[in-house]
């Protein structure tokens, strides 16, 4: 006699397998995780971000000191998010276009205290402080790059060399 499928034997299996796959997934997350973590770039720039955020809460709160700090805390944001958005990434091109919005939110950081430094709006230490770390980053940013694979690269269709 044949026998007949009734579907909760194999929903049974589909979901205990899920669930494997599941704790699966979360050890890889887990360990990428880490792994991202650990990196001497997105350590530096966790440090520059912390710098950043305790040197906005030194800053006033005049119309002209709340835009700066604005622009700091999101660029130093932006460099962290950035850095790991293209270490999540197989691809050269995404991993190099992320790497200029990394430069990019840097500058941001340089320009904002420069502007800060020139209207005196804190002391300059503060400021000297981070661009220190900047430089120590700038350093270590440029490893990371030349570390890029150019085997995954993968047009996306914009014909820009990235």
């Amino acid at each position: 006699m044949e026998q007949m499928y009734t579907g909760d034997r194999n929903e049974t299996e589909s979901v205990d397998l899920m669930r494997l796959a599941g704790r699966d997934a979360i050890r890889a997350i887990l360990s990428e995780d880490s792994r991202v973590a650990s990196l001497p770039i997105i350590q530096k720039a966790g440090k520059i971000s912390d710098l950043i955020n305790a040197f906005a809460e030194v800053l006033g709160n005049s119309e002209a000191e709340n835009q700066y700090k604005t622009v700091l805390i999101v660029a130093g944001f932006e460099v962290c998010n950035k850095l790991v958005l293209a270490e999540s990434s197989h691809y050269y091109n995404d991993k190099l276009e992320q790497a200029l919005l990394v430069k990019m939110a840097i500058k941001k950081v340089l320009h904002q205290l420069a502007g800060i430094d020139v209207l005196g709006l804190s002391d300059i230490n503060y400021s000297n402080l981070i661009k220190s770390e900047i430089e120590e980053f700038r350093i270590i940013f440029n490893e990371w790059v030349l570390s890029f694979d150019k085997s995954t690269f993968s047009s996306d269709g914009w014909n820009i060399p990235l």
